[in-house]
């Protein structure tokens, strides 16, 4: 719930946001909701001009890989970009 009493978006329809925890150079990590696993997630949003770079992509996925190797994370990346959605959970 935000400050003003409206809802945090859903992403993919899945995916309640609460609170920005970081930023770097390919985006932000928010803390989210899980809507259909109903556990708390990690969401990597990737910023619109950087995923239109496969070089980036190819850094996002290979980052993505390697978080999914660490048990009891659920980690789900989104881009405003279409089809450069992918979710993961391991």
């Amino acid at each position: 719930m935000r400050r003003d009493g409206s809802r945090m978006p859903v992403l993919s329809g899945r995916y309640r946001l609460h609170g920005e925890l970081g930023r770097g150079a390919m985006g932000s990590v928010w803390s989210a909701d899980d809507l259909l696993l109903d556990e708390r997630v990690a969401v990597k949003i990737i910023e619109d001009g950087m995923a239109c770079h496969p070089e980036n992509l190819g850094r996002f996925r290979r980052e993505a890989c390697a978080l999914t190797a660490l048990e009891s994370l659920t980690w789900f990346a989104s881009s405003n970009t279409p089809n450069t959605k992918t979710a993961l959970t391991s």
